[in-house]
C-alpha cells in the first residue's frame, strides 16, 4: 500500500499518457470546462494521496516503536560497539530481535543529571552508560548506570527505577574497576545483556500487556537458568506472577484450557505461592474438579494463615461440608485480616451463584450477609451496601436455618441484628 501511494503520481501520469496515445478521441471530446474540473479534482486527489502516504508512514513508524524497545549503550570505552554487537547477537539468538534492539548512544562529558535529561528527550527506552570520571565514593570503582526513560506515568517509572537500582545494589553486579575497565566490561557483557533484558521484560509487561511480558520473561529465564543470584530469582518470581494473573483472567473469561495451562506453569515455579494456590483452586472448582479445588484450598490455608483469601476459601469448603462452626471461625479470621474490597465483591458474587445452584444451603445466605457487612467496614451498622442489604440476607438466614446445625452462626447474626435494631427499625 505504501509503495502504491509513494508512486501514485507516476502511476497516474502513465495512465493519462496511455489515454492520450491509445484513445486521443476521448481527450478531444472533453470540453475545456470539464478538463479544468478534472484537473482540479486530479490535483486535490494527488494532494490527498501525498498526505495519506505521509500519514501511513508515520503510523508505520509508531507501530514499529510499539513493537520494539530500543536500548542505548553509551560507555566511555573503546569496546562500546563490541558490547552493542554482542547484545544484539544475544537478542537475535533468543528470537527477540523484532522486539528489542541495542544501539550505540554516544555522549561524553555530561553530568548524571544532564545525561538523564538527554536520555528522556531521546528515542531510547533505556540507556546503559558509564563514565570513568564518575567514581564510587572513596574507591576506584566505576558505576554502570541504567537510565530508564521517564514516561507520563511517573508512578510506574519510579517502580521500575527503584527495583532496578535495588537489584544492582543487592546483586553487586557491574563492580567495575577504573584501572581494569576494559577487562571488566569484556567479562560483564553477559551481565549487561541479561540485566537489559530484565528491564525490557518489565517495561514490556507494564506498557504492552501480560502476554508480551510473559514472552520476554520466558526467554530471559531460559537464558539464565544455569546461573544463580537475585536476577534469576526475580525473573522467575515475575514470570510466576504473570502466569498466575493471566491464568485467573482466562478462567474468569471461561477460557479454561489455556487458563489451567498458565496456572500449571505458575505452580511449577512455586508450589506454595498464595496467589497461585488461590487461583488454581478457583480454576479447579470452575472446571468441575471440586475435590482438587478443596485440596488446593487446604494447602493454601496450611501455608498462608495470614492471607485472608485462604480463610475465605477454607470457610467456603467448610460450608459445603456442613462444618458450620469451623466455617464461621474462618470467616471471622478473614474479617480481622481486612481483605481488599475487590476480593469481597468477587466472593459475594461467587456465593450468590452458589446459592442459586443450591438454595437449600442457607449457610451461603449467612456468608453473603457477613461479607456484605464487612464490605461496609466504615460504618457496618448501616444496612445498605450499594443496592444490597446485608440485613435481608441475615433475616432470611434466621428464618430458614436449623437452630441446632447453625447455632453459632445464628447467635452471630442476632448480635449484629440487635445492634442495628437499636439504631433503625428492622422489619
Amino acid at each position: 500500500m505504501a509503495k502504491i501511494l509513494k508512486f501514485w503520481d507516476k502511476i497516474t501520469t502513465f495512465l493519462v499518457g496511455v489515454v492520450f496515445v491509445v484513445f486521443p478521441e476521448l481527450i478531444s471530446s472533453v470540453t475545456i470546462k470539464s478538463r479544468i474540473i478534472y484537473s482540479i479534482i486530479g490535483f486535490f486527489f494527488m494532494l490527498l494521496s501525498f498526505f495519506i502516504t505521509k500519514l501511513f508512514r508515520r503510523v508505520q513508524f509508531f507501530m514499529g516503536r510499539l513493537k520494539r524497545i530500543k536500548i542505548g549503550i553509551s560507555i566511555d570505552n573503546p569496546i562500546n560497539s563490541e558490547i552493542v554487537d554482542f547484545c544484539n547477537e544475544e537478542i537475535k539468538s533468543l528470537g527477540l530481535h523484532s522486539k528489542i534492539t541495542f544501539e550505540s548512544f554516544k555522549i561524553k562529558g555530561e553530568s548524571q543529571k544532564r545525561f538523564e535529561k538527554i536520555v528522556k528527550n531521546s528515542n531510547f527506552d533505556v540507556v546503559v552508560w558509564t563514565d570513568k570520571r564518575i567514581r564510587i565514593k572513596n574507591s576506584n570503582k566505576v558505576s554502570l548506570q541504567f537510565t530508564y526513560k521517564d514516561t507520563s506515568n511517573r508512578l510506574i517509572s519510579r517502580i521500575v527505577r527503584n527495583e532496578l537500582t535495588s537489584l544492582v545494589a543487592r546483586e553487586k553486579m557491574f563492580s567495575l574497576n577504573n584501572d581494569t575497565i576494559n577487562i571488566d566490561l569484556h567479562l560483564e557483557k553477559n551481565n549487561i545483556a541479561d540485566f537489559s533484558l530484565y528491564i525490557v521484560a518489565i517495561c514490556t509487561t507494564l506498557f504492552r500487556g501480560i502476554n508480551e511480558g510473559i514472552f520476554v520473561f520466558e526467554k530471559l529465564c531460559e537464558k539464565i537458568k544455569n546461573k544463580e543470584g537475585l536476577l534469576k530469582n526475580n525473573s522467575s518470581r515475575r514470570l510466576k506472577d504473570l502466569y498466575s494473573f493471566q491464568g485467573r483472567d482466562l478462567i474468569i473469561k471461561r477460557k479454561f484450557l489455556p487458563g489451567i495451562l498458565m496456572l500449571e506453569k505458575a505452580y511449577a515455579l512455586d508450589e506454595n505461592d498464595c496467589f497461585v494456590l488461590a487461583n488454581f483452586a478457583l480454576a479447579k472448582f470452575k472446571t468441575g474438579d471440586e475435590d482438587g479445588a478443596e485440596k488446593m484450598s487446604e494447602k493454601l490455608l496450611q501455608n498462608n494463615t495470614n492471607f485472608p483469601i485462604a480463610h475465605l476459601d477454607g470457610a467456603f469448603f467448610r460450608l459445603r461440608n456442613k462444618k458450620y462452626k469451623s466455617a464461621l471461625r474462618h470467616y471471622i479470621i478473614a474479617a480481622n485480616q481486612r481483605p481488599d474490597p475487590a476480593i469481597l465483591l468477587d466472593v459475594i458474587g461467587f456465593l450468590s451463584k452458589e446459592l442459586d445452584k443450591d438454595s437449600k444451603e442457607v449457610g451461603y445466605l449467612f456468608a453473603r450477609g457477613f461479607l456484605k457487612r464487612l464490605l461496609n467496614s466504615n460504618n457496618p451498622d448501616e444496612t445498605k451496601v450499594g443496592e444490597s442489604n446485608y440485613v435481608e440476607d441475615f433475616l432470611a438466614f434466621i428464618n430458614r436455618a436449623d437452630k441446632t446445625l447453625y447455632k453459632d452462626m445464628i447467635e452471630t447474626v442476632e448480635k449484629y441484628i440487635l445492634k442495628v435494631s437499636k439504631i433503625q427499625k428492622i422489619p
